[in-house]
């Protein structure tokens, strides 16, 4: 996979996650897709395929109307490296955090998420 189409695919990814679009981006990750969300909070785990992932983010959202800084997606890209399939990204949001990618033909093969937790948890 080439750095440019992994670099581009996770934008691609990583917008549609801080819009909330998740008909975007059910066709960005494998059916086989993992995300990891680190920490020790109510949130963290690891979701075993897209089907997981997308209902994750689907009840997240529809925890919004809550209106708590923890389950907001918005936030934007704040810098992004891509080598070869990995990409790194920053995205500042209700708290800074940072994402790691593994894109695999044309697709996000897996996703982690490194958030302060202690900051979430003090929202």
């Amino acid at each position: 996979m080439s750095t440019s189409v992994s670099r581009d695919v996770a934008v691609k990814a990583l917008s549609a996650l801080l819009e909330g679009d998740t008909t975007r981006l059910k066709y960005l990750l494998a059916p086989d897709a993992q995300m990891r969300i680190t920490g020790d909070f109510g949130y963290s785990g690891t979701l075993k395929d897209r089907a997981e992932i997308l209902k994750f983010i689907a009840d997240a959202l529809s925890r919004m109307q809550l209106n708590h800084p923890c389950l907001r997606f918005d936030g934007s890209i704040r810098r992004i490296v891509a080598d070869g399939e990995l990409v790194a990204a920053e995205i500042k949001g209700a708290s800074d955090y940072a994402s790691m990618i593994i894109v695999k033909a044309g697709l996000i093969a897996s996703m982690t998420m490194y958030f302060d937790t202690r900051a979430y948890a003090e929202m």
